[in-house]
């Protein structure tokens, strides 16, 4: 196709004056150089100086071919198609949805030729708010649905020149255009593709046109479910109808552009105050499913800064702004307002008791799915005070499954998101709440003070790692029996999910310092032996990963010893035989931190916890068979399709960093590695923990589920030592853990109570000689050892 002599001399006159004025980033552009041709061809969606400004700028940054001019006949460089062309006035003129640009049919001719163009969709955002209704700001800031002129781009360029994004859509498939395809039929074939691509990129980047918010309220109120509920309420129709409008605007979030720009800055300079960076991985992955899907982000919940943080990176990642789903204890004055401003809708913690509320609140999530908005939402309920991952929760896992098997335009797909902080500013309120202090309620004044407290510290780096994604058809397509209503099918989902998560969490420097002192008698360790254990647990980490996409940090043992002596973590002590470091004055505080970290390790350990003499292949094989169901449980790691690693993978990487030794005639037999004995004790105490549960089983069929966790409990804090303020961290383990063993085939459930199988005898039997001689003796009279139980 040929061109146009060169480029006009407004526009190169435009290019001089505003290259260095703005700032435009490109996403959907990793690897893109690599398969792009020497001529590509670049659709904008409409004739914009401006907009060819930014594609420019960016093509140069990242080594692109720079379209030397608009298409207008064959030519063999890299070209530029207006997908539109505005009419009327040059200042006031409006693009017209009609006027296509005259280089189409040629264009769509050549891609049936035997030698086709590449062609890329590409978008140019300025700004990133969604039409309003009423609100000038916005209109005067952002990107929107509708129709813009020319003074208007103007003027969103003037205020968004530092938030122009660009989105690549992949290249036209030339399998849609076959030899045979009519002119006609190919320029209409591609005027749709070009189509589609430009409205995907702006559902993913701007969501719903938010002209639907106008009326969203009005929907949930007139929503047959609400309507019922209002009707069935044990009051006048007319108060029920002003509660239930009530509960909505209590709900319903408000999301506002010029608050989200005032986060932006807020957060930015929180960032750089609070953290030394944060590092995001993976979110590439949720931003292909963006376009398609209406996506669920479900991350762990370690701090509140949790869901500020993730809606900063998913802004800056160019992708839609999520609802987000927080408790009603955070609708604090002045806090609450800005919190709903920036997409939180808030929710009771308890629905039980008010069917009007909860009709109300479940039409309200039916309508953001059925409109396409991303949603947010901790599927652990709560944050985690012991630093291990909760039990799912399945109020809105439920409610999730509800609005897909009442039909939705998009499938929704669940993104699983994990937080790894090297310092958490709630440290301190959780080290109170684990020995033993209550919980503080969330007031503005507590909310200053601790605002007050934590900005005059540093808490090291935040690293942001997006997880595996889990399409929800996908997931139904597997158990082809579920429903929201099954309590199977939300436990499997939440299970799944909660693996994820914790399938891709790094190791933190000071997750592996805790992991390694906490396991050490007294806390302490030779700076030698710390040395050689730090080096050996990062090969370990990297040989035995718990997904394909867990990634570890490269951290310098010597610098992380002594950056933990820095931090006070470490207190050195001076020995004839050399350098102690201890770590017991800081071993409540590493707790949390420790117990982060223990899922990556938790199989290696329990292996080297059962290989205490030699063992043979078959034996491990068979104990792990039994234990991991348990493990999975217990630590929240994710399923054998879902990447965990196997019995093979776990012993070679345990023998490829020496931590076990491969024996010709007995088995498998335990190293001198210093590490061996320190992750075998994690290992250890989770067995005589299962041991326990295994025992009282056995010793006391017939209890009932609660009956048996609460006694189970009960006995870990009796007969196994426990680190001071842990004891909160084995509610982890206990929810649920009558179903665990019954899914394993440990119990069977009769008439609501627990009764012990012939499996749970064998693996007793299995394990036994794995379990300290002063524990087992314990339960050579069971019955005896189990009287003081009479009472949960």
């Amino acid at each position: 196709m040929a061109r146009p002599g060169g480029d006009s001399l407004g526009y190169r006159l435009l290019r001089g004056l505003l290259s260095r004025a703005f700032r435009a980033r490109a996403l959907d552009v990793e690897g893109l150089p690599a398969h792009l041709a020497s001529a590509p061809v670049y659709v904008l969606e409409e004739r914009s100086h401006l907009a060819r400004l930014a594609l420019e700028s960016v093509c140069l940054r990242q080594g692109l071919p720079v379209a030397q001019g608009e298409l207008t006949g064959p030519s063999t460089a890299p070209g530029l198609l207006y997908l539109r062309r505005r009419e009327g006035h040059w200042l006031f003129g409006r693009r017209s949805a009609r006027r296509f640009s005259e280089a189409l049919p040629a264009l769509a001719e050549q891609l049936s030729s035997d030698a086709p163009p590449q062609i890329f969709a590409v978008s140019v955002f300025w700004g990133r708010a969604p039409q309003r209704q009423g609100a000038l700001l916005p209109w005067l800031f952002s990107e929107r649905w509708s129709t813009t002129g020319r003074l208007r781009r103007w003027l969103a360029f003037a205020l968004n020149r530092h938030h122009i994004f660009l989105r690549f859509a992949p290249a036209i498939e030339r399998d849609a255009f076959p030899q045979d395809c009519p002119p006609a039929i190919a320029e209409r074939r591609l005027l749709r593709l070009l189509r589609q691509h430009f409205r995907g990129h702006r559902e993913a980047l701007l969501g719903p046109d938010l002209s639907h918010r106008r009326t969203l309220l009005g929907e949930v109120l007139q929503d047959p479910r609400v309507r019922a509920a209002i009707d069935a309420a044990d009051q006048p129709r007319e108060r029920a109808w002003r509660d239930a409008r009530a509960m909505a605007e209590e709900i319903v979030s408000d999301i506002s552009y010029p608050t989200v720009r005032f986060f932006d800055w807020l957060l930015s300079w929180l960032w750089n105050r609070l953290y030394d960076g944060v590092t995001v991985k993976h979110l590439d992955r949720a931003r292909e499913l963006a376009g398609d899907h209406t996506l669920v982000y479900v991350p762990c919940h370690r701090s509140h800064i949790d869901y500020l943080l993730l809606s900063y990176v998913l802004f800056y990642g160019g992708v839609m702004l999520p609802h987000i789903a927080a408790g009603n204890n955070l609708n604090l004055p002045v806090a609450g307002p800005l919190l709903r401003r920036g997409g939180a809708f808030f929710m009771r913690r308890k629905f039980s008791g008010d069917p009007l509320y909860t009709a109300v609140f479940e039409s309200y999530v039916d309508h953001l799915f059925t409109h396409g908005f991303a949603m947010e939402y901790f599927v652990e309920g709560g944050r985690s005070r012991s630093g291990r991952m909760l039990s799912a929760r399945w109020g809105m896992l439920r409610m999730t499954l509800g609005a897909h098997d009442r039909g939705l335009r998009r499938p929704l797909a669940f993104v699983p998101v994990h937080f790894s902080y090297e310092r958490i500013i709630e440290g301190g309120s959780y080290l109170k709440e684990l020995r033993g202090g209550e919980k503080e309620r969330e007031s503005l004044l507590g909310l200053l003070r601790s605002a007050r407290q934590f900005l005059r510290q540093r808490f090291g780096g935040v690293t942001v790692t997006f997880g595996e994604p889990l399409p929800l058809p996908a997931f139904l397509a597997q158990h082809p029996t579920a429903s929201p209503e099954d309590s199977a099918t939300l436990r499997t989902l939440g299970a799944t999910l909660l693996g994820r998560i914790n399938a891709v969490a790094p190791a933190n420097g000071i997750g592996r310092l805790a992991l390694l002192f906490l396991a050490a008698p007294k806390a302490r360790l030779r700076e030698q032996q710390a040395l050689e254990s730090l080096e050996t647990l990062e090969a370990l980490l990297k040989r035995l990963p718990l997904s394909p996409l867990q990634a570890h940090p490269n951290l310098e043992a010597k610098a992380l010893l002594a950056r933990g002596e820095e931090d006070g973590l470490l207190e050195r002590i001076e020995d004839p035989l050399g350098p102690v470091l201890s770590a017991k004055r800081a071993a409540p505080y590493l707790l949390w931190y420790r117990n982060g970290l223990a899922h990556c390790v938790i199989l290696p350990a329990v292996l080297l916890a059962l290989v205490k003499r030699p063992r043979s292949e078959a034996y491990l094989a068979e104990a792990m068979a039994r234990l991991t169901p348990l493990l999975t449980h217990a630590w929240k790691l994710p399923t054998a399709s879902d990447g965990l690693p196997s019995l093979q993978a776990q012993l070679t990487a345990l023998e490829e960093t020496g931590l076990l030794l491969r024996g010709r005639c007995r088995g498998w037999r335990p190293s001198t590695h210093p590490l061996a004995p320190l992750l075998a004790q994690l290992g250890t105490d989770l067995l005589h923990r299962l041991y326990l549960a295994g025992q009282l089983l056995s010793a006391r069929p017939g209890l009932d589920p609660k009956t048996f966790e609460a006694r189970w409990e009960s006995l870990i804090l009796r007969w196994t030592s426990v680190l001071e303020g842990d004891e909160k961290s084995f509610a982890a383990e206990r929810h649920d853990l009558a179903l665990a063993l019954v899914e394993g085939g440990f119990a069977t459930l009769r008439d609501g109570s627990l009764f012990p199988t012939e499996a749970l005898e064998h693996t007793l039997r299995l394990g036994r000689s794995a379990i300290d001689p002063a524990l087992q003796s314990q339960f050579a009279e069971p019955q005896a050892l189990f009287a003081e139980d009479s009472q949960p």
